[in-house]
């Protein structure tokens, strides 16, 4: 079975706004709407979670309902940070076998596409945890602490990490048990923890889009819905 959890639990406040960025509209829908209809749509989706903030989850149950998704199975309270949401949501569909797919996504990336998330699929046919990320086209360099120039890195080694990332159920399960013991862990990213916890598994990156950017301020809405329009 093929899963899918998208994370939907911020509050806005980093962007100083009064109410959650996946809330916002562009294109007569909210940035969440567009996030799940991706993978309602897509043919090889059979179940989706919606991770919330506990205030917002009867508003994110009226847009369940408005949409009439069926592919969406439930929304569930998540965690004080993102972390702790990716854990709620693996715990979430524990009951399912092990070696189904589950692939989790940040509803603040509204523009992922069905070429995308098929990617994603398709690589975990071969390994257990996949990451999704571009090519920086900045020159990046590593910095002190008196904001000095230390290093250089080649660009062509790094990547800009995005999402869908996706994993073995039973795999990221097993990360996310062996984080929970220890103090104080925390990760800004799914494959981060299995990076952490099982040094050993193989992380393919597979191509992300440069149309699959993160929501960060509300300007941004104007360039997303030129880049949905023309997609359209």
């Amino acid at each position: 079975m093929n899963l899918v959890a998208i994370l939907a639990g911020g509050v806005g406040a980093r962007m100083g706004m009064s109410r959650p960025k996946q809330f916002l509209e562009f294109a007569g829908r909210t940035v969440l709407e567009h996030s799940v209809q991706a993978f309602e749509n897509h043919p090889a989706v059979d179940r989706i979670l919606i991770v919330m903030n506990s205030d917002y989850v009867d508003e994110a149950k009226t847009i369940i309902k408005r949409n009439n998704w069926p592919k969406v199975c439930g929304v569930i309270i998540g965690g004080n940070n993102r972390y702790d949401s990716s854990g709620a949501a693996i715990d979430y569909f524990l009951g399912n076998a092990p070696n189904d797919k589950i692939l989790i996504h940040d509803a603040a990336r509204p523009l992922v596409s069905t070429e995308l998330i098929t990617r994603v699929f398709s690589a975990l046919d071969k390994y257990d945890a996949v990451n999704v990320g571009i090519t920086p086209t900045n020159t990046i360099v590593e910095i002190n602490g008196k904001g000095e120039v230390t290093a250089t890195p080649d660009r062509e080694k790094l990547i800009a990490c995005q999402t869908p990332q996706g994993f073995r159920l039973g795999l990221i399960s097993r990360a996310y048990e062996m984080a929970a013991l220890q103090a104080d862990f925390t990760a800004t990213d799914d494959c981060g923890v299995v990076a952490k916890m099982l040094p050993d598994i193989k992380i393919f990156v597979a191509q992300g889009d440069e149309n699959n950017q993160k929501l960060t301020r509300p300007e941004d809405l104007p360039v997303f819905e030129y880049f949905f329009n023309r997609r359209k």
